[in-house]
């Protein structure tokens, strides 16, 4: 605006006289009185009309300026910058980048090079712009080769027209359909490997289907309400308390499946098993200890007992799962699905952790929290079809070939929101027949030895506890099963053994033969202080005969406790003394 002002003669005196004219007027407005101006006026006005024409004047010589700057900095840009020509052919249009330097040869080497189109095969026509639509022009001859491409009027923006015989793809369309899913499919060999080797867009769409997993609100779970034992739930978080919750832990519950007088479906947790784990703040890594887990298996079934859920927990935090737990709680989900595919469906996700200091409405420095995975998420996570985030622990990315749908929208990241339902009623009353006094396994704080076990004893005869109290602890019978050969117990069935020694404890005859059968179920027969009391004297001396160091150890270390028949108490002390840790390592061997 500054450039096309143009000042061509200096202000008129009449101009002068009116403006002071408005500003008088002005001042005295009021009194509506207008006086003539005076010659001192009249000079004022004549010098203030001078000074402003002299500031026009430089404003417009520094507009001028810029405006020169600016049309010397655009013409260097337009003739120093590449040329970008369109080049229109049989297979489409295409784009070519080109030196404003350049040649007509230049650019006949350029097409071979980027379309793969021979010089020899180049047939290259000009533009002509008729009406809206541009048409093909004067073809250009290979004597022009050496004319540059401003004198041939080509210049960037411009379009030409290339013919050749030639089959070839264009490169627009290549560089489009990259990211194509059926092209890349079929390059990878994902198509070949579906044994179909026609495909139609209707079995396309078929098979990308099973490829978009669509997300919504998460269902109501299956489980609707959880029942833990407070003794075995406030031990896992003693325990995490006393860590000061800085490491993951996992536990796995054993219970039942039950419903309520509604028919409400739920489950019973009597028992918690921490199995072996080198667990971190960020992970959880648990070892493979397969002897232990096939036992813990045949005891739950002696027990009545099932796998019902899992338990984790973590540090403080704002966010409930992470993907990696997520996965774990499925595969274990997906496991009790197998084993019983109306019940597992039950299989609830339970979680410990701090309560935070913005949750005032929580009482305590811990709580626990009950969840269930989804069906849809266990059968992604079955086709591992998700996996965690390398950045963050709570977005699940897909494979390169999947993607989720969240609103009508793919995305290959997501939150663990829409794959986990929350389970609300945890708060029912349930006690469990199972004690948690035995010092819980795999835990570096409270290591099961024999003097763990021998002050387990002695505590709960000094509270005068049933015998069949003492040893209704799952913890304290998998310890004995590490110790004791499984076979025994299940060689009549499961459960037989246990009916026998507990069931039936004063059957002295059937303690007798089941403990003349095996050196293991002897000393099942010496736990039981009220069975060994209707057992004779021969009986004693036989199962002396037979397992000599079986009858010594359960003497050393459980006659102070079972106060057992004179027959037994006649040992020597000396001798029980001497015996206790040769006896014992060679028990344990």
């Amino acid at each position: 605006r500054l450039a096309t002002r143009r000042i061509d003669s200096p202000p008129s005196d009449d101009d002068g006289m009116r403006r002071l004219r408005r500003d008088t007027s002005a001042s005295s407005f009021l009194g509506r009185v207008r006086t003539p101006p005076t010659a001192s006026a009249l000079s004022t006005a004549s010098a203030c009309r001078g000074q402003r024409h002299s500031a026009a004047r430089e404003i417009e010589t520094e507009a001028s300026l810029a405006v020169e700057r600016d049309c010397k900095r655009l013409f260097f840009r337009l003739t120093s910058a590449a040329m970008l020509l369109r080049v229109r052919t049989k297979d489409g249009t295409e784009r070519l980048t080109m030196d404003p330097d350049a040649q007509l040869s230049g650019l006949r080497s350029q097409i071979a090079t980027s379309f793969q189109v021979p010089v020899q095969q180049q047939q290259l026509h000009l533009s002509e712009q008729v009406g809206p639509v541009m048409k093909k022009g004067r073809l250009l001859s290979p004597n022009e080769n050496a004319t540059d491409l401003r004198q041939l009027g080509i210049i960037s923006g411009s379009m030409l027209f290339l013919d050749y015989e030639m089959e070839r793809q264009n490169t627009a369309v290549n560089e489009a359909y990259k990211k194509d899913p059926f092209i890349s499919l079929v390059k990878e060999g994902e198509l070949r490997r579906q044994g179909t080797n026609q495909w139609t867009l209707t079995n396309f769409l078929d098979y990308r289907s099973t490829k978009e997993f669509k997300l919504e609100a998460p269902p109501e779970p299956h489980c609707k309400f959880v029942q833990v034992d407070p003794a075995a739930s406030q031990s896992f978080i003693n325990f995490m308390i006393l860590c000061g919750f800085q490491s993951k832990r996992l536990g796995i519950l054993y219970g039942k499946w039950v419903e309520d007088d509604e028919g409400n479906s739920g489950v019973q947790v009597h028992a918690i098993f921490e199995p072996k784990q080198d667990s971190t703040s960020e992970e959880i890594a648990l070892l493979e200890d397969e002897e232990t887990e096939s036992r813990l298996h045949a005891l739950a079934l002696m027990l009545g007992l099932t796998r019902v859920g899992v338990m984790i927990a973590h540090p403080a935090r704002q966010y409930a799962f992470s993907v990696n737990e997520v996965l774990l709680a499925a595969k274990m989900h997906g496991e009790a699905v197998k084993a019983d595919p109306e019940k597992g469906k039950r299989f609830v996700t339970m979680k410990a952790r701090p309560v935070l200091q913005d949750e005032k409405d929580i009482e305590g420095v811990a709580t626990m929290e009950a969840y269930q995975v989804t069906d849809q998420c266990v059968a992604l996570a079955e086709r591992e079809a998700f996996s965690q985030s390398n950045t963050d622990p709570r977005v699940a990315k897909t494979a390169k070939d999947c993607c989720f749908i969240v609103d009508k929208k793919e995305q290959r990241k997501t939150t663990m929101e829409p794959l986990v339902a929350r389970v609300f009623d945890i708060a029912r009353p349930f006690e469990s027949p199972l004690g948690t006094g035995f010092p819980i396994e795999n835990r570096p704080t409270e290591p099961q030895t024999s003097h763990s076990m021998a002050s387990y004893l002695r505590l709960r005869r000094d509270r005068r506890e049933p015998f069949i109290k003492t040893v209704s602890d799952l913890h304290f019978l998998l310890f004995l099963c590490n110790m004791l050969d499984m076979k025994v117990w299940t060689q009549r069935g499961p459960g037989a053994a246990f009916y026998c020694m507990f069931a039936a404890p004063h059957h002295s005859e059937a303690f007798f033969r089941l403990a003349t059968f095996s050196r293991d179920a002897s000393l099942w027969l010496l736990l039981d202080a009220d069975a060994y009391c209707f057992c004779n004297h021969q009986s004693v001396k036989t199962l002396r005969s037979l397992h000599p160091d079986i009858f010594h150890f359960s003497a050393l270390f459980l006659v102070p406790h079972l106060q057992l028949p004179s027959s037994v108490r006649c040992l020597p002390a000396r001798v029980q003394c001497a015996a206790a840790e040769s006896t014992f390592a060679l028990w344990m061997k």
